[in-house]
């Protein structure tokens, strides 16, 4: 009896683990025009979806950066400063979601070197 329980839920918890892994588990690198596309068609109560922009910092303050299609934007960073801390004209992958309004803002959460 157990090993047919060990069994069902080996058959149906194993897909199932795969799928969540693969949905959720490496966030989606596109542009900064690509980020707001995907907040903007994702369902109202549902978390704003992490993605991955590289972009190279134009300015310090106000935080600004633009990304591989030349797109400039504003960003805000919450998480741990890198070795050495940000520097202007060094380009990062950052790891964060969009917020709305006029302008968008990319909030990141993580940042790691290019």
């Amino acid at each position: 009896m157990l090993r047919t329980v060990i069994l069902a839920l080996v058959v149906v918890g194993l897909p199932a683990g795969i799928w969540f892994a693969i949905r959720y588990g490496v966030p989606e690198t596109v542009t900064f025009s690509g980020a707001v596309q995907k907040a903007t068609t994702s369902q109202e109560g549902d978390m704003a979806p992490k993605i991955v922009v590289t972009a190279m910092i134009t300015s310090l303050e106000p935080l600004r950066a633009r990304d591989e299609a030349g797109q400039e934007f504003s960003l805000e960073f919450t998480g741990k400063q890198p070795d050495g801390g940000l520097r202007q004209g060094t380009a990062y992958r950052f790891v964060g979601h969009v917020h709305g309004g006029s302008p968008p803002t990319f909030h990141a959460t993580q940042v790691y070197d290019a």
